[in-house]
Parts: C-alpha cells; structure tokens; sequence
C-alpha cells in the first residue's frame, strides 16, 4: 500500500505530464520527499523505502528531460504543522493509558519507533523543529521562479538542451530538521565511504580477466 501510494501512484500521475512537457519543451516537477528516504528512522522503513524509490526516480527524469527543457526538483520535507499523523494519533489514544495497540515487542522509541507518532510530534516542538506550512508555500513559488530566497539557485531553461544556473541543484530540503540530519548522514556516508576505500577498489577486475571479458 505505502509503495502503491507514496511511488506507483506518483508514478502514474506524472507520466501525462512528462509527455505534455516534453512537447511544450518546458515545464517543473517538484515531487515532495522526506529526509526518511535518506535517513533510518525506526517505525518508519516502509514509508522511507518509498521516498528513496522516488528520490531516485526524480534524479533520473532530472536527466532525462533535462534536453527538453523540464526541471525535476525533489523536495525532501521535514516535520511541518500538518494532519499527516493525526489520524494514527486518534487511533492510539482511544484509551487514554490504554496501549493495547502499541507494539510489546519493539519498545524503544528512538532505534524501534516504539510510539513513533507521539515521540516524533514532542521530539519536534522541544526542538523547535516544526515546519510552518505557509513558508513552504512560498519557498516552492520561489523555487519555481528563481526568485526570493532561491534566487540563483535555479536553473532555467534557454532552449535546445541549455541550462542557465545550477541544474545540478535539484534537490531542496525544507526544515532545519530536514537539514541537520542530512547533513550528519551525508558526513556519515563520506565517512564510510573513506573507510571501506581498500576493500571497495580491491575488486575491480585484473588486466587478464579485463581481456576474456573482452573476447565475449
């Protein structure tokens, strides 16, 4: 289900779009991800497999219509003050005490996501890490544009294939909770990365098994 909505469904949506695009040789798709596509977060594998898919998924359109003329940007989203988990929330607290419905099994919050819908909502406000959705409006115009606060930012499209502006920056993360862990998971990543650099480089093929692939 989570893939059929969050990814599938996306899928299907955009493709007249794409074709409508690719005639006119303009156009913007911004597909709205999460940083739980990049980030694990426990309670959430599903759901961040699925913005993973369409991260990915994004990056390749962004080369592919990048010669006619469409810019393919990926929102990776925080947590913004919004109904997204009200419902979930609702379900649990039925009862007030009564958690029949939580797991017995997974019971840590932070590693497990053990009563993830409470602790991730009492996590953002101390942090003061909540979203305001009305900002976001206006950062999406803007990004669109060129203009505001992402002035320079954006490529924009000259004809035939040209860009001006980074088209390299297709990627826009919204909240500082979005951009703090980003930021240590791609530091973590380099990290590993760095790390595993000996074993990583030890199997490329030698010369000799470089020419029998050759031969067919």
């Amino acid at each position: 289900m989570q893939f059929q909505t969050n990814f599938f469904g996306l899928l299907a949506f955009t493709q007249p779009f794409i074709a409508h695009f690719r005639t006119r040789r303009t156009g913007h798709i911004l597909n709205v991800s999460s940083y739980l596509g990049s980030i694990p977060f426990g309670g959430w594998g599903a759901y961040g497999a699925t913005k993973a898919a369409l991260d990915l998924l994004s990056d390749v359109l962004s080369l592919e219509l990048k010669l006619f003329g469409v810019r393919v940007i990926t929102i990776p989203l925080g947590y913004f003050a919004s109904s997204f988990l009200s419902n979930v929330a609702a379900r649990d607290s039925t009862a007030e005490g009564n958690s029949s419905g939580l797991s017995q099994v997974y019971t840590d919050p932070m590693t497990q996501g053990y009563d993830l819908v409470r602790h991730t909502h009492q996590i953002h406000v101390e942090r003061k890490q909540v979203g305001d959705s009305e900002k976001y409006a206006r950062r999406v115009y803007e990004i669109v544009t060129g203009t505001g606060l992402a002035e320079g930012l954006t490529a924009h499209s000259t004809g035939d294939g040209k860009w001006e502006g980074p088209w390299e920056f297709n990627h826009a993360p919204f909240g500082t909770d979005t951009y703090v862990r980003l930021k240590e998971r791609w530091a973590l990543l380099e990290e590993n990365l760095h790390a595993f650099e000996a074993v990583t480089t030890s199997t490329d093929a030698d010369e000799e098994r470089l020419q029998y692939f050759a031969r067919g």
